[in-house]
């Protein structure tokens, strides 16, 4: 061991004095970025006095200290992988990293993967391993299917959603296999549970899908400290709506492979809008990740990059969408943080969605030709592998996914370097090579379908000059799906500088937290008050009157007012308080004593003094994580509410739903929604009038 720190700090000190005598022409050829913090080479990773350098393409050193960190297997590998693709390069530490990815998630058994979070593991199916092993795939796939036909649901669905990403996963298996099995297994799958979530999850009246992700609610940077389960119920995430706006997308497209018509095209162009409307932020130049509020939404004053990331590969957003918040999300040069802003340091590796963000992001930086974003991406992602999953090790309380790391690698080389876009026509050849990975690059012995491709990439940039297979030059970068038997594919770029360089570095910073506050009919208290701090007033999901003091009066307000204070600093705002509704009458009151809601409809008589849109809560108590009622007024669907709970000795209120009622005799009826079966008693329903039916 003290030989192998002694050859290591040789190597470092060779490598430095090899950077510092390089022209910037060399450097170039050879960093594949250089910033404050750390230096990626074509072999090596050094940061102070740690480095970690390829050897050969199947071993990595490094004298990365173990004393805070939690010691794991260590890599040892001396060929390459059996039935696997092969990759070659002129970057060393490339090729091990890859060989790396390769060895642990051909190794990885049902059970680990399965013991994953299902975001992880859908996410893993996506970027690799639909490809490189998709019988596995559809193995893990086929165990979140229930004996419904639909991708099994958390306890805590809708509140906490993950599962839109399976569709993506199956998606992916298709394309890649030409299935026919299994692309009517899947349909079935898809068609259910899109129906589930539109029948439970989306919100009608607002024209977007609820529900958010684990890492989202347990990040508390993210979602405001304030937040429980009911208001977790009330937000609208970008996330959930880019998964379910792909999702429809896919049954579309699956629903023409069978010959059927497809089943939501008005809704993905809708919804689409919806998306960017909603959650675009212009100022900023990046998406919002959640919309909070009851009737007034507001923007959260962060970002999910990973909804970020898949809007622009998946062309959500537009062309200049796209450009812009790849350049002007913040990113550290360890990694883009799963929200920005964000205090993250190091290592993210306590995010266990971190490595497919990175993946993510890395592919839509190059998407838009951001060479620079995509070299701090990749510099990132080949950091985190070369000091920790080299040795299966990470630091003290926090968790290495090395599947994850590993499926995100893989995907570098295939969607980023070699380009690849699957559809059930074939393949798009699309490569993004930086001018620091110069030579041929190689991936051989690649399965697809009924072919066995030795693919070939020479040059730099994003533009094809020619692609030929067999030595016979083709027209364009496309390669039909039915190719049988054993081809050379030869690709040669134009070298040449990508589009954009622009990055948005970020600085540890933090957002102020949510104020604390508590209202009196005519005034609220901030109990969080800092001096020094800013103060607005929020109505209606606008920033309008500037607070002085920690104790101040209310403006004059409308009929109907969603109030609620930010604090800011030089940072940016911070999420709102929890919001607080000011009506110019009385809200109406209806005692149920104790009504417990079976699964025949409970009728609620109403004599409304004025016709009008209304907001209804309720005051209930429920047996189940969550639980959920149909309500109806006068004959008319009105909605899902939705009932979550943390015990089922708790009394909560509900977030409110919009209906319209008539002046005089109204009939409410609600039901309780099969879909999540609970015992739900409800003791109340107020009623808030917002305006006047025009």
């Amino acid at each position: 061991m003290k030989m192998r720190h002694l050859w290591v700090n040789i190597a470092t000190a060779l490598i430095s004095l090899l950077l510092l005598g390089c022209s910037k022409g060399e450097q170039d050829n050879h960093v594949i970025a250089r910033n404050d913090l750390f230096t990626v080479t074509s072999d090596s990773v050094v940061e102070g006095n740690v480095v970690a350098y390829a050897v050969s393409p199947f071993a990595i050193e490094s004298n990365l200290a173990t004393d805070s960190l939690a010691e794991g297997r260590p890599w040892s590998q001396e060929m390459p992988t059996e039935g696997y693709p092969q990759y070659h390069s002129n970057q060393m530490l490339v090729d091990a990293l890859y060989n790396l990815s390769i060895n642990d998630l051909s190794q990885c058994s049902l059970g680990e993967i399965m013991r994953l979070q299902p975001a992880a593991r859908y996410g893993i199916v996506s970027l690799s391993l639909a490809w490189i092993d998709p019988a596995f795939a559809i193995q893990v796939l086929r165990a979140d299917i229930t004996a419904e036909k639909t991708v099994a649901r958390s306890v805590e669905w809708p509140v906490v959603n993950y599962r839109l990403g399976w569709i993506t996963a199956a998606w992916e298996i298709y394309c890649a296999t030409g299935d026919r099995q299994w692309l009517e297994e899947a349909y079935d799958v898809i068609q259910n549970t899109i129906t589930e979530e539109l029948l439970v999850a989306f919100d009608t009246n607002e024209g977007l899908t609820r529900g958010g992700s684990v890492a989202m609610f347990n990040d508390s940077e993210m979602f405001p400290p304030w937040g429980d389960d009911t208001d977790r119920a009330k937000i609208l995430t970008a996330l959930d709506n880019v998964l379910l706006l792909h999702a429809m997308e896919i049954i579309n497209a699956m629903a023409e492979e069978l010959e059927q018509l497809p089943p939501y095209d008005d809704e993905t162009s809708r919804l689409r809008d919806m998306i960017n409307q909603r959650f675009w932020n212009e100022s900023r130049g990046y998406y919002c990740a959640y919309l909070t509020g009851m009737n007034e939404k507001m923007q959260s004053p962060m970002s999910d990059n990973l909804a970020q990331a898949l809007a622009v590969v998946w062309d959500i957003a537009d062309d200049d969408r796209s450009a812009t918040l790849v350049s002007r999300t913040p990113v550290f040069y360890r990694g883009v943080g799963s929200s920005s802003p964000r205090t993250d340091a190091e290592p993210l590796l306590s995010n266990p969605d971190w490595p497919i963000t990175q993946a993510y992001w890395n592919m839509a930086a190059a998407s838009v030709d951001n060479e620079h974003a995509l070299r701090v991406g990749l510099a990132a992602l080949y950091r985190s592998q070369a000091f920790f999953q080299t040795r299966h090790l990470a630091p003290v309380g926090t968790h290495l996914d090395a599947l994850s790391l590993s499926a995100s690698n893989i995907a570098m080389t295939f969607r980023v370097m070699m380009g690849m876009r699957f559809s059930p026509d074939g393949i798009d050849f699309m490569p993004n090579v930086p001018a620091c990975f110069p030579g041929n690059k190689t991936l051989l012995g690649f399965n697809y379908r009924n072919a066995t491709l030795d693919i070939t990439l020479s040059g730099t940039g994003t533009e094809v000059e020619r692609i030929s297979i067999d030595g016979r030059p083709i027209e364009g970068n496309f390669l039909p799906a039915d190719i049988e038997g054993n081809h050379n594919l030869l690709i040669k770029l134009k070298s040449g500088t990508n589009a954009s360089q622009q990055v948005t570095v970020a600085v540890s910073k933090r957002l102020p937290v949510a104020p604390v506050v508590t209202w009196t009919p005519d005034s609220g208290v901030i109990h969080t008050w800092q001096s020094g701090m800013g103060y607005k007033l929020a109505v209606n999901g606008r920033p309008t009157y500037s607070i002085g003091d920690s104790r101040f009066r209310l403006p004059p307000l409308g009929d109907y007012s969603e109030v609620g204070v930010i604090a800011a600093n030089r940072n940016g705002f911070s999420p709102p308080s929890r919001i607080a509704i000011f009506t110019g009458q009385p809200p109406i009151d209806i005692t149920l004593n104790d009504s417990i809601v079976g699964d025949d409809t409970t009728a609620v008589k109403l004599n409304i003094p004025m016709a009008g849109t209304y907001m209804l809560e309720a005051t209930y108590r429920c047996s189940a994580a969550c639980g959920a009622v149909n309500i109806s007024a006068n004959g008319h669907r009105q909605g899902t509410m939705l009932l979550p709970t943390m015990s089922a000795d708790t009394t909560l209120c509900s977030q409110p739903m919009r209906l319209r009622l008539l002046r005089g005799k109204n009939t409410l009826a609600i039901k309780k929604n099969d879909l999540l079966p609970a015992d739900i008693v409800i003791r109340r329903l107020r009623l808030y009038h917002i305006n006047n039916i025009k």
